[in-house]
């Protein structure tokens, strides 16, 4: 973990100051939290715990305070050169911000503001155009405009939009054109067992771009999974875009999600950033010819995502094509079956010593050993399930094991004879059991039946225990299907090329 850049660090150094920034500037900063735009950021440092300089600026509020801290009239109030300076104020005000800002010699100009392309008039666009000539020939790069900028919760940088932002750090690097979305990558990583080392808002793309980006985050040590956002390419080539998206994945995942698929979709992404989004096509051809992941929408997006993240740190992203299925009961069994083998899975049967050994363990009746295992009622049992789930991953036919489970049912068994902390006990057995024991991908699969508050209570923290034990979680088989099917695919292109 890195609080300050380091010049050692093999990654493009044209960006370190952006995510690794020493001071920072929040022009527009206001002392009101009614104030939209420097709220987001104001607020986020202070909660995130943001170590180096910070410089509120506004000449209307100088000399009140924000977060303990003076507001001063101009960025020539302060001595040194700024990494990154925040654009919190009206469009037609930012070209004189960004002539201050070059003629200073600050790194990293973050325009929050909107009011560019993305409204698609004259004016607006022409006034994009101006940012773009004011910067030629300096070291100053424009971030946006319209976007929020960096994310770095190892150094506390980022954006708050009025809920608390998760500082736990992982190994996604994610950038977007969308603000909304980076933010709901946010939200949401807490209940999906993900976390970030970077991120990146950068809006309409018109200097620092995604082909900028994705360099960086290749070399970015910490990093295992690269996730994009894009509506299209802004200032970078396309052509040189998949070009090095054929490089980088080799040595690390990268899933694009492409934004403006259809002609109204397309539509809409242009009044959004003022993106021209291209054939969905040829956008969908050219990602699966580089080797990258292709999804379609927010929740393939984030299920890929964790599915990635949890298994690439123990060293299991492998192909999963035979499933090894303990799933009880029998219409559960049959639907799971039908599900895996209509998306192209094998489901075969175990070898009779692995059928004998489960049997072992179980009644004859109203059970089954073949593949899917039904455990029937003493499913339930630990000792049982967690020694079933170890000689299905030991059959050589099988090369990821599904543990079907929903949460309810480990709940109600908390509740009814296992005890206070019965769901951690269970969610560590499994864990360990994966990490110190099974060679194999080891899922599960626990879909949520019922809302009610211990389930509530247990189930961030039981998702929590098996992510830090390399356990992937799924609530829905058609989910688990679809991730398995890019992890197989983005496996089996790499196997091929190698």
């Amino acid at each position: 973990m890195r609080s300050q850049p380091l010049s050692t660090l093999n990654s493009s150094p044209q960006l370190e100051n952006l995510f690794y920034p020493r001071s920072i500037a929040i022009v527009g900063a206001s002392t009101s939290l009614l104030n939209f735009g420097s709220a987001f950021f104001t607020s986020a440092l202070k909660d995130l715990g943001y170590k180096g300089k910070i410089y509120y600026i506004n000449p209307k509020y100088e000399g009140e305070f924000i977060n303990n801290q003076r507001v001063i009239a101009s960025l020539d109030d302060v001595d040194e050169k700024i990494d990154v300076v925040y654009s919190c104020i009206r469009a037609k005000l930012v070209p004189d911000l960004l002539r201050q800002c070059v003629r200073r010699g600050d790194k990293f100009f973050i325009c929050f503001t909107s009011g560019f392309s993305e409204i698609q008039t004259e004016d607006a666009i022409a006034l994009e155009k101006e940012l773009l000539s004011i910067i030629k020939g300096s070291s100053t790069r424009i971030i946006g405009p319209n976007c929020l900028g960096p994310y770095n919760p190892a150094l506390g940088v980022g954006w708050n939009a009025g809920l608390s932002v998760p500082k736990r750090e992982g190994n996604i690097a994610f950038a977007s054109q969308s603000g909304g979305h980076a933010t709901t990558l946010l939200r949401i990583a807490p209940g999906r067992g993900f976390y970030y080392t970077l991120g990146l808002s950068f809006g309409n793309q018109i200097d620092v771009n995604c082909l900028e980006v994705l360099e960086y985050y290749a070399n970015h040590p910490e990093t295992d999974v690269i996730a994009f956002y894009l509506e299209d390419t802004g200032s970078a080539d396309g052509a040189e875009f998949f070009r090095k998206l054929r490089e980088v994945t080799k040595k690390k995942p990268v899933v694009i999600w492409k934004g403006g698929q259809t002609e109204t979709g397309a539509r809409a992404a242009a009044s959004h950033t003022g993106a021209i989004s291209g054939s969905l096509e040829i956008w969908h051809s050219m990602t699966k010819q580089a080797g990258g992941i292709f999804v379609e929408h927010s929740e393939e997006f984030w299920d890929i995502l964790h599915l990635l993240s949890v298994l690439i740190p123990y060293k299991k992203l492998q192909l999963c094509k035979r499933l090894g299925l303990v799933i009880p009961g029998g219409g559960n069994s049959v639907e799971a079956t039908d599900l895996f083998t209509r998306f192209g899975f094998e489901v075969p049967v175990l070898s009779q010593e692995t059928q004998d050994k489960i049997q072992s363990l179980i009644p004859a009746v109203n059970t089954s050993v073949k593949n899917p295992v039904d455990l029937g009622a003493s499913g339930t049992i630990d000792r049982v399930f967690l020694s079933s789930l170890r000689y299905i991953a030991e059959d050589p036919s099988i090369d990821c094991v599904i543990h079907y489970q929903p949460i309810d049912w480990v709940v109600h068994s908390e509740m009814e004879f296992g005890g206070q902390g019965y769901s951690w006990s269970v969610a560590r057995s499994l864990g360990r059991l994966a990490k110190n024991k099974l060679k194999k991908p080891l899922i599960q699969l626990m879909p949520i039946f019922e809302i009610e508050p211990k389930i509530s209570e247990v189930y961030p923290k039981f998702i929590e225990i098996l992510r830090k034990y390399g356990v992937p979680n799924f609530n829905s088989m058609i989910r688990l299907a679809k991730s398995l099917n890019h992890l197989n695919e983005y496996v089996e292109f790499h196997s091929k090329t190698e």
